[in-house]
Formats: structure tokens, C-alpha cells, sequence
């Protein structure tokens, strides 16, 4: 059956920021794998976010092929039965994605910040994240028992056999809303107290502009599920609704690579990307008389510091790039080759690195 042409944007737009999502993650485990030697469990979770984020696509696509926009009386018998499937099958993708790239992000924070509060919040949020992607994924696929009961138009599933599976999604995406603002939150505290450079903080603020829009992504998603709550027809309203949610899942993908992307980025713009600010340069290149390793009991960090109280704090675990920055390789601290390896600069006032709490510095 020809694609309805309501459906074209769905197909071009999700299309698109699948394509640049999964350039991202392959980007990102370059960098890990070939560039750093040190990938790890975020990166692992992203790259099963992207995959089902794929499956979720190719679901969609195969409800657009068989009519999915025009009207499901319009359909013969034996589209309306593949456009009834494939769509019964992608919001739970979706929901497993939506968990798994989340599950990333917050990971991802633990390679960074490491005390002891932040490592209790951060197990919570994970354990949390998982409950309801758990629940996203068995809620879509048992929504009807038996389940070929989902593959039938609305208004004909007996309601005492099916779940209300407009309300569902909407409670459901309630939640994730305010999840994706938690996990956007969270680090805002810690971040507002590092001290780094200022071309390293217009990076981080784009990052987080990218997180945001996928805030709002999330929350144009909540609109479209209240309009599908009141039509009987899913094929006709549902459009928009697969539209933000291949907006949302993309993004967030994007956006969770995008601080991993430094040695990359730092190659291709390498003046963009430089760790000394103009006029500041004495303010970041040290003599890296020494070093030492801090940390509570969530982990330690190697950081190297000078007689200003200047310290380099590595976006990775120290245990797994120990060879990393050290004079052996001829690379002076403030040298492009950390910014190529990703290494992220900051200053920390001695007194901040005297105190027990190092949830200043960290």
C-alpha cells in the first residue's frame, strides 16, 4: 500500500536522527575502545539503547509501510493486521530503549563524580530506571492476555482481557518525563562547583541545552498520548505520537555521547576545543610538579597538580589510564594531546582538596 502522506515527516524526521545517533555512539566507541582502551558499562548500555532504538524504527517503518496514517477502515484485512502488530510491538522497544539510554547517562556521571552520597543517589536512580523500563516493556507486550488480542483494532478488545492502553502511556510517560528531568538534574549541583575552562563550560552547557530539549521532546510526547486517549483510531493520531518519540530516543542517544566525542571533536576543531582560554593560559598550564590520588570510598582519582593549586582531573577511571598524562609520552599538561585523549582540566582551590569531602573537586 502507498505511504500516507501524513506520514512522510515521521519517516524523514526519525530516518535522519537515527542515522546521526548511531555516527554518535560509533564515534563514541572509537574513543573508547580504539582511542582511550578503556570502554565501559555506559557505553555498553548506550550502544543496547541504539539497538533497540533501531528495532523501534524498523517497527515504525513497517507500520507506515503497510497504511499506518490513514484510517484502519481503509486498510485491507492484511495491512491492518501488520500495522496492528508492528504497532503493538514498538512502544515497548521504545520504553527499553528510553531505560537503557538513561541507564547510560547515569553511569557515565559515576566516571566522574565518585563520593559517597552521589554513589548512593546514583544506585537508587539506576535501580529505578530499570524497575520502569522493566515495566514499560512487559506493560506493552502483555497489555492484552491473550496477546493477539492486541492485534485487533481498539474498539473491539474486550476490556476486560486488555489494559487501558491510552491511560497506560499516559501514566507511563508522566514518569519518564520526570525521570529524564532527574537525570538531567542531578549533576547541576556537582557541576556548578568545578571550576573549569570557559570554552570547556560553553561544551558542557550545550550538552545540557541538547538534555533539555529532550525534555521538551519527552513532554510534547505526553501531548500526543493525551490526543491518542481520544480517538479509537491509533493509525490516524499516532503519527505525531511515533514522530516525538523518535525525536526523544535519538536525542537523548546523542546527547549522551556528545561529552565523549572530545578527542574527536578536538581534531576536527581543534581552536574550538582548546582547554586554554585566551589570556588565561597561565591559568591552566602547570608544571605538574606532582602527583597524587584522592578519593572516598566510591573510587579514586589520579589528579596532577602544580604549586598554584592547578589540577587535572581525568574523565576516566586513573586505575585504567595511569599512562595517561604523564611525562613519559613528552606532552605538557596543557598540550592539544589532552584534549585529544579527552582528559578534562579543572581548578580546585587547595583548601577544597584539604577537605575530607572531596564532592567539591571530584
Amino acid at each position: 500500500m502507498p505511504v500516507s502522506q501524513e506520514a512522510v515527516p515521521l519517516v524523514v524526521v526519525f530516518t535522519l536522527f537515527l542515522a546521526i545517533a548511531f555516527v554518535a555512539v560509533g564515534l563514541r566507541l572509537y574513543v573508547r575502545i580504539a582511542v582511550l582502551k578503556n570502554p565501559g558499562w555506559d557505553d555498553w548500555l548506550c550502544l543496547a539503547s541504539a539497538c533497540c532504538a533501531l528495532a523501534t524504527y524498523l517497527s515504525n517503518m513497517g507500520t507506515v509501510a503497510s497504511g499506518f496514517g490513514n484510517p484502519l477502515s481503509s486498510l485491507t484485512p492484511e495491512d491492518r493486521l501488520t500495522a496492528l502488530q508492528t504497532l503493538w510491538i514498538s512502544p515497548p522497544l521504545w520504553g527499553l530503549s528510553s531505560a537503557l539510554i538513561k541507564m547510560s547517562i547515569v553511569t557515565s556521571y559515576l566516571r566522574i563524580w565518585s563520593s559517597r552520597p552521589f554513589l548512593h543517589l546514583s544506585r537508587l536512580l539506576l535501580l529505578l530506571i530499570a524497575i520502569f523500563g522493566l515495566t514499560l516493556f512487559l506493560g506493552g507486550v502483555l497489555a492484552c492476555i491473550p496477546i493477539s488480542l492486541s492485534w485487533q483494532p481498539p474498539n473491539l478488545r474486550d476490556s476486560n482481557h486488555c489494559l487501558n492502553l491510552p491511560r497506560f502511556m499516559f501514566v507511563t510517560s508522566t514518569l519518564n518525563t520526570a525521570l529524564d528531568l532527574l537525570v538531567l538534574s542531578v549533576p547541576v549541583p556537582l557541576l556548578r562547583r568545578l571550576q573549569i575552562a570557559r570554552k570547556q563550560r560553553i561544551a558542557l552547557l550545550v550538552v545540557f541545552t541538547i538534555g533539555a530539549i529532550v525534555c521538551i521532546a519527552s513532554a510534547m510526547r505526553l501531548v500526543s498520548i493525551y490526543q491518542l486517549q481520544e480517538t479509537a483510531d491509533p493509525s490516524t493520531s499516532g503519527i505525531t505520537l511515533g514522530l516525538w518519540s523518535g525525536v526523544e530516543l535519538t536525542l537523548a542517544v546523542i546527547c549522551a555521547c556528545l561529552p565523549t566525542l572530545r578527542p574527536v571533536l578536538a581534531r576536527v576543531f581543534p581552536r574550538l576545543l582548546h582547554t586554554t582560554a585566551a589570556g588565561s593560559a597561565s591559568t591552566w598550564i602547570g608544571t605538574g610538579t606532582g602527583t597524587g590520588v584522592r578519593g572516598g570510598g566510591g573510587g579514586a582519582r589520579r589528579l596532577t597538580g602544580d604549586e598554584n593549586g592547578t589540577y587535572r582531573m581525568r574523565e576516566l577511571h586513573s586505575t585504567d589510564l595511569s599512562d595517561l598524562g604523564s611525562s613519559s609520552d613528552g606532552n605538557k599538561p596543557g598540550d592539544n594531546s589532552d584534549v585529544e585523549r579527552g582528559v578534562i582540566r579543572v581548578k580546585v582551590e587547595q583548601e577544597d582538596v584539604d577537605k575530607h569531602d572531596r564532592s567539591a573537586w571530584i
